[in-house]
């Protein structure tokens, strides 16, 4: 009743119902990766090397851009794909590499280090969506902005809704009940002064 999964093991439920990849549904909090069936019901996972179930409840994570979290002494950290430290596990939390870095929580904020275990933006933001290409949304004192690679700010964390477009390079953000457009670069594009505002392709809004 295992089931491979991104690498790792699936623990089956009470009713030993086991679940395939296709019916499961990755997703991130606080920094984890953690899976749940598509109505919901969270699914406890388990490491191992395939020849037992490991430890109970542990989160599995996916092997991104080579590298693969772990945690060791309650710390996180991640290995490559050859099982070396590669980002020593000195970390409370942390999210999977994107773009070469990856979200690390210590003393309650988020950072991002890249894969040669430098923290290239130093923890201070609540929490981080990450990277794609140059740019990602963070959180700070409840609102949203966007930083670039180097932990600079483009766009001023004073938004309460910022949802990257899959029609353009930009993002439909929201201040209140408005909402208006920025650029990937952070570049305000259009005013938040709208009811409704969402890129339909082509530039046009």
């Amino acid at each position: 009743y295992l089931k491979t999964v991104h690498g790792g093991l699936l623990l089956s439920t009470p009713n030993v119902i086991a679940f395939t990849q296709d019916h499961i549904e990755e997703f991130l909090e606080d920094g984890e990766i953690r899976y749940r069936t598509p109505l919901g019901t969270e699914i406890r996972l388990s490491e191992g090397n395939g020849d037992g179930l490991g430890t109970k409840g542990k989160t599995v994570f996916p092997v991104t851009e080579g590298f693969r979290g772990f945690m060791k002494d309650g710390k996180f950290g991640f290995r490559d794909d050859q099982g070396r430290i590669r980002v020593a596990n000195r970390y409370d939390s942390i999210a999977p590499f994107s773009s070469g870095l990856a979200a690390v929580k210590l003393m309650g904020k988020w950072g991002f280090v890249d894969s040669r275990d430098k923290l290239i933006i130093q923890p201070f933001f609540d929490k981080p969506s990450m990277f794609k290409g140059e740019y990602a949304i963070v959180r700070r004192n409840g609102k949203l902005g966007i930083i670039d690679r180097s932990g600079r700010v483009t766009l001023k964390t004073e938004y309460d809704e910022i949802v990257p477009s899959d029609r353009e390079t930009c993002y439909r953000i929201r201040k209140g009940k408005f909402y208006g457009i920025a650029s990937d670069a952070g570049k305000i594009l259009i005013d938040p002064r709208f009811e409704l505002a969402e890129p339909t392709g082509n530039g046009q809004v």
